[in-house]
């Protein structure tokens, strides 16, 4: 079995990789490293509100996000609960322009994974 999917989709695959017994292989396409860094980078690219002010919406944020629906978005970080973890082959892809996800997220991704088996392509688009 193969995952692959797109940002979220990709992320997920990081996440589920090391908890499932049948999945032999992961492409990512345009992962990124942390939600926490995801938002703060989306915020840097559009908009001019200071990181102290983000860092506090996003505290406030995170703290009704655990209360309803009992979810950690702090936790939301492959860089760090994954990734040093999983020996499984692995092939990184993001495209050099992607707007949504700078290619910074994946090449750090790919640098902490520990698969022997791996690459990453960084390709137009």
């Amino acid at each position: 079995m193969c995952i692959r999917d797109r940002s979220m989709g990709a992320v997920t695959g990081l996440l589920y990789l090391r908890k499932s017994e049948f999945v032999q292989v992961g492409v990512f396409d345009s992962p990124f490293k942390s939600l926490k860094a995801l938002i703060e980078d989306l915020c840097k690219k559009n908009s001019k509100i200071p990181m102290w002010i983000l860092a506090g919406a996003l505290k406030i944020i995170a703290s009704t996000i655990e209360e309803k629906a009992k979810f950690d978005i702090y936790k939301l970080n492959p860089l760090k609960y994954e990734v040093p973890f999983v020996k499984h082959p692995a092939f990184f892809i993001v495209g050099r322009e992607d707007e949504l996800i700078p290619n910074t997220h994946s090449q750090e991704l790919f640098n902490a994974y520990k698969g022997q088996t791996k690459d990453i392509r960084i390709v137009p688009g």
